[in-house]
This record gives structure tokens, sequence and C-alpha cells, in this order.
């Protein structure tokens, strides 16, 4: 049952959940005209910056683990890829890839509210940025493709309090804020 919960944990990890989204939002909603520009811009910024950053702090021992399981590690981590998404997100704006802002927005905000909470409670990056995910999936192919996706969140948040990794309260939290914060970035601008 441990090693299906790190499975669970792994494949749904919020680097792989960046990783899936960015992608298809790449193969959605960028401009023809400038493909190769554009994808290059966000997977440098969105992907290769924060792969970076990440493993830099784990050499200088600011991070100890994958899952950045101590709260204080976080605030680091989450403050670089919100300075790398935001550098994104405006060279997306210079570059007229209005279709892509739009839709990193509410991840940036999502990111945003992750760090804010972060600084005072310890919360589910996991289960945030699936959930995030599966908001963004259901707005973009419609709820009755995706409510299923609904189903392996749940497994998520079991695998994460089963390795102990997080509270219920923490993977609850991370679903509710990552639902909430993204439906609210998708649908008041």
């Amino acid at each position: 049952m441990k090693r299906f919960a790190q499975v669970i944990s792994i494949v749904f990890s919020p680097i792989a959940s960046l990783l899936t989204m960015t992608g298809l939002f790449l193969f959605l909603l960028a401009g023809k005209e400038h493909f190769l520009l554009t994808a290059a811009w966000l997977i440098f910024m969105c992907v290769v910056v924060p792969g970076i950053i990440y493993v830099w702090l784990t050499k200088k021992g600011k991070i100890s683990d994958f899952d950045i399981t101590k709260r204080e590690e976080r605030i680091r981590i989450y403050l670089a890829v919100l300075v790398a998404y935001l550098i994104c997100l405006i060279g997306l704006n210079i570059m007229g890839e209005i279709g892509l802002f739009n839709a990193l927005l509410p991840i940036w905000l999502l990111i945003l509210v992750f760090f804010l909470v972060t600084l005072f409670w310890k919360i589910s990056g996991h289960t945030g940025m699936v959930s995030g995910a599966w908001i963004f999936l259901m707005h973009f192919f419609g709820t009755e493709k995706m409510w299923w996706f609904g189903l392996g969140i749940v497994v998520l948040a079991w695998a994460r309090v089963y390795l102990k990794k997080h509270t219920l309260a923490q993977s609850i939290g991370g679903i509710v804020m990552g639902i909430l914060v993204t439906w609210i970035g998708l649908n008041f601008r």
C-alpha cells in the first residue's frame, strides 16, 4: 500500500501538474505565428527556471527532501516560482499571447495564494495543483468528460495523508484552495 501511495504522490506532484498544464496550454492556446518562440519562452520560464532553482536550493541544503516537507523550506521555492511566472506572464503579454496569458494568470494566482498560506500554515501543494488542473480541464474540455478526474484527487489526498506528508486538513485545504482560486481566476477577469 505504501508503494502505491508513493507512486500516486510522484505521478501527481505539483511539478508534474505544472509541466502537464504548461504543455496543454501551449498546444491549445499558443498562436501559430511565433509558436517556437512562445514555446521556448514558456518552457524556459515555467519549467527550466523553477527546476534550476529547485535543484540549486536542494544542493545548498535549503530543501531537505523531494516533497519539501518542511513548511519553512517551501517559502523560497514558492517565491522563486512566483517571480519566474510573473516574468513569463509579462513576456507573454508583450508577445501578444493573450490566450496563454489568461490561462497562466490563474496558476500564478494559485501559487501566490499557496505562498501566502505557507507563511502561516502548511498546505498540500499536491492536492492544490492537481485540483487546479482539474478545474482547467473541466473548463477546456467540459465537466461531462472530466468529472472522473476528481476521484483521482481523493486518491491523491489519501496518499499524502497515508505517507504522513500532510494532515487531512492540509490535504483538504489544498483541494479547496486549488478549486476556488482556479475557478475564480478563470471566471472573473
